[in-house]
């Protein structure tokens, strides 16, 4: 039954937006919804974010002060990125109601202000990611940007972005807001929802898979050729290498795209894909900081008297065991290394005439050495 089919005046509140599959009854308003997984994956990775940004920017403005202006592009961008993100997770929080099957969601729903959360959401998503992986991108300029190769790369990586990303804002401004004059109905929807536009979404996620995939790589032969210790090139390359979750998420994305051009159900995908755009922002964003939170946590939070307290606390108990089953080797944290004792008839020379020589004094001062602190901190 089509719209057209309805008498004059009924409800549309009663209408299911989709068909049922064979044996199914709709519930308007009922039944399997995502919209609670959607609110907490959403608050859990937007804190995860705010956290790591402010670390990555408070390291960057004391690092640089304010003589150089504090922030550069790198930082900026990846302010740009959280807040914009931060915007379009508060529009799909809203829309948490519609996170079910078509059949369960009535016509009615499908509001002006409806159609206006989607296009914004699908609008402001595009910048943030563009945003997020610029933002790392630029990062691998400004460490390792000494190799005119990396330079270029970066360059080539950040065309590659804006070719994957800023052609989804026309698409969504063509397809998904109304005509000028029109209003903001169910046509919009059914116009959004056309193969061709959908079509062009899945090639858009194939490109930001392999942009990830770029990503992932890039940094990884420049780390290795490094003169690190292996303990310090294996951390940076945790730090670097987190860009795997990216992947991940840009590979699940990409199913959802497909999954949409096909299904009958497009209201229960979009939920499955806001969940996934989400959460595959967030991460970019987050894998862009973590260089500058390892530097906060280095900086900051392990000199602190409260990390050095429980340090000393897992030390001291760590060297207890370690004595325990080893016998009290010598090796073991607060051992204490003297110089043997030499009398001062032996430690001093005069000055002998006859060998035109002279013997000089020397003092040592001797104090207990931790043999595992120094060990640490040459890594």
């Amino acid at each position: 039954m089509s719209l057209a089919d309805l008498p004059p005046g009924y409800d549309l509140n009663l209408v299911p937006a989709g068909a049922p599959p064979p044996g199914v009854i709709p519930v308007i308003g009922g039944g399997p919804s995502l919209g609670v997984a959607m609110v907490v994956l959403e608050a859990v990775m937007m804190g995860l974010a705010i956290i790591v940004v402010s670390m990555r920017l408070f390291s960057s403005w004391n690092s640089r002060g304010k003589q150089t202006g504090g922030f550069n592009a790198s930082d900026w961008s990846c302010l740009g990125a959280l807040i914009i993100s931060m915007g379009q997770s508060g529009i799909i929080v809203t829309m948490h109601d519609y996170a079910r099957h078509q059949w369960n969601i009535s016509i009615g729903m499908m509001t002006a202000s409806y159609f206006k959360r989607i296009f914004a959401q699908y609008f402001i998503a595009w910048l943030a990611i563009f945003l997020a992986k610029f933002s790392i991108l630029w990062l691998y300029r400004h460490l390792f940007g000494i190799k005119k190769s990396m330079r270029v790369a970066v360059y080539i990586g950040i065309g590659w972005a804006a070719m994957t990303y800023f052609p989804n804002m026309a698409i969504a401004a063509n397809w998904c807001a109304a005509r000028y004059g029109q209003p903001w109905d169910f046509s919009v929807g059914m116009r959004c929802a056309e193969k061709l536009p959908l079509k062009w979404l899945v090639a858009s996620a194939a490109m930001s898979v392999t942009l990830d995939m770029y990503i992932f790589i890039l940094p990884i032969p420049v780390i290795l050729g490094l003169k690190l210790s292996g303990r310090k090139r294996l951390g940076v390359l945790f730090i670097f290498t987190t860009a795997a979750f990216a992947i991940v998420c840009a590979a699940l994305t990409q199913v959802y795209r497909v999954k949409l051009v096909k299904t009958n159900d497009s209201m229960w995908v979009s939920a499955q894909l806001f969940i996934c755009n989400g959460v595959e922002n967030y991460i970019a964003i987050i894998v862009g900081a973590l260089p500058g939170c390892s530097s906060f946590f280095k900086s900051h939070v392990a000199k602190s008297k409260f990390f050095s307290a429980i340090s000393s606390r897992f030390s001291s108990t760590g060297s207890s065991s370690s004595k325990s089953s080893k016998g009290g080797s010598s090796m073991g944290r607060g051992v204490s290394y003297k110089l043997k004792d030499v009398s001062d008839a032996e430690s001093q020379r005069s000055l002998r005439p006859s060998s035109g020589q002279i013997a000089v004094k020397q003092t040592y001062a001797v104090r207990t050495v931790d043999v595992q602190d120094v060990a640490w901190r040459s890594v």
